[in-house]
């Protein structure tokens, strides 16, 4: 499956994930799962456990693996995960909270499935089961039966197995080359701020933190205005809100600067109408990103989970990105930075 017809899980609310272990053992007859509002915290026993040795004195970085990423024909970047054996693509997916699995991999799989009280795409598609594999094989690490959200067919095709999300990745340095289409993952135990290995020039520094869904967020600089971004490998696109955009960058109803694109299929998922503008100039820290194409929607498409702005992997691919979830930090360069 590409997972080509959502906006990630931007507008997705997760709200069983952190409790879903903690009933699920394998004698159990439970068929429903209830947990927190929140879903930032996986269940101790799916955590992948990386290398916790601490930094040398030279603050080496200690690289646990190296993954080819493919790119689909949708922009998105998937990379290798084995579940139950069976080896296949996964889509990265920053923007989103709990690793998921394609619904019918999970029937040809026969994988146990729980209800819970789940949550909703953009454009309303509901998802309440969650499937419960033996195990994940990741970059070397063996996660001991993860539950991982179903994701419905209705928004999904056939060539990716799941989403790969920060339930598991935030255990790691997560290192995106997209010049040299790959992914590294770097044990977090390092010196802060020594982390730059791919080049000697120039960086930012960025602190990420989570909002209240547990997506990661940065501040960045879009013509002169600070807003708040979601880093999201999941979207296709950059999207920003409608009634935000006109009230920021002072758009009137006849600015001729605004262009309509008509009713468009945003990030695949729900058809919305939709706006372009000829916004100048994308920075984050010291790096900039010049003519951004930000697609402009409006709110009632977008859900309740409404951010200021969605950093999708159409702009992200021009950056080499590293994040750093333990240290609160993400660090940038131009793709090509070497």
């Amino acid at each position: 499956m590409k997972f080509r017809r959502f906006l990630s899980v931007v507008f997705f609310s997760l709200t069983a994930a952190s409790a879903v272990a903690d009933v699920m053992p394998a004698s159990s007859d439970e068929s429903e799962v209830k947990g927190e509002s929140r879903a930032s915290q996986p269940p101790t026993d799916a955590a992948p456990t990386p290398p916790a040795e601490k930094p040398d004195e030279n603050c080496t970085l200690g690289e646990i693996a190296v993954l080819k990423m493919h790119t689909e024909l949708s922009g998105l970047v998937t990379v290798p995960v084995t579940i139950d054996g069976v080896e296949g693509r996964w889509m990265v997916d920053t923007g989103n909270v709990t690793s998921m699995v394609s619904d019918t991999f999970a029937t040809r799989e026969g994988l146990r499935r729980l209800k819970t009280s789940g949550g909703t795409f953009l454009g309303g598609i509901a998802t309440t089961e969650v499937a419960i594999a033996r195990s994940v094989d990741f970059a070397g690490q063996h996660i001991y039966k993860p539950p991982l959200f179903i994701v419905p067919e209705s928004i999904a095709d056939n060539d990716t197995l799941g989403i790969l999300s920060p339930d598991i990745l935030r255990h790691f340095d997560v290192d995106f080359d997209f010049a040299a289409g790959q992914m590294h993952l770097f044990s977090p135990q390092h010196c802060p701020g020594k982390v730059v290995y791919w080049t000697n020039g120039g960086y930012a520094r960025i602190p990420i933190s989570m909002d209240e869904e547990g997506h990661p967020t940065a501040a960045i600089d879009l013509d002169g205005k600070e807003l708040t971004a979601i880093i999201d490998t999941g979207s296709q696109n950059s999207v920003m809100p409608l009634d935000l955009a006109k009230r920021l960058f002072h758009i009137g109803a006849k600015d001729t600067a605004l262009k309509s694109l008509g009713v468009k299929l945003v990030n695949g998922t729900k058809p919305m109408v939709a706006y372009r503008y000829p916004f100048k100039q994308l920075t984050l820290g010291a790096i900039q990103v010049g003519n951004p194409d930000i697609t402009i929607v409006e709110e009632s498409g977008l859900g309740d989970q409404t951010p200021q702005l969605v950093l999708g992997i159409e702009t992200l691919r021009q950056l080499h990105l590293y994040i750093a979830y333990r240290e609160g930090a993400m660090y940038v360069t131009p793709a090509e930075a070497r």
